[in-house]
């Protein structure tokens, strides 16, 4: 299966942690951009720079409370929906095969 389709233990696992019950290739293919934008500088996100329906997701998250975007396209996270990224994105992203580790040989 390619990298960034949501496999059975991630939608497994998105449903636990995020009570995502059907996560879809634009969410998780969504979390990278995320992910880039908390650790630049400047924590923006240019809304220009983003679909429409990835812009509808953003509001989603905020409604949650998982993230903040504001008006000045600065955005943040919760820990916990970090966290809950990171292990989405390990399991779609580094071991999409369902390894328990990396190898790093």
């Amino acid at each position: 299966m390619p990298r960034a389709t949501p496999t059975k233990e991630m939608k497994a696992a998105a449903k636990h942690i995020l009570g995502i019950s059907s996560i879809t290739i634009t969410q998780l293919r969504l979390m990278p951009t995320l992910y880039q934008s908390l650790m630049s500088d400047d924590q923006k996100l240019d809304p220009d720079s983003i679909t429409a329906a990835e812009s509808k997701i953003l509001q989603e998250w905020t409604k949650e409370g998982w993230i903040t975007w504001g008006e000045d396209h600065r955005l943040g996270c919760t820990k916990p929906f970090w966290n809950a990224v990171s292990e989405l994105l390990w399991l779609s992203y580094v071991c999409p095969e369902g390894e328990e580790e990396a190898d790093a040989s």
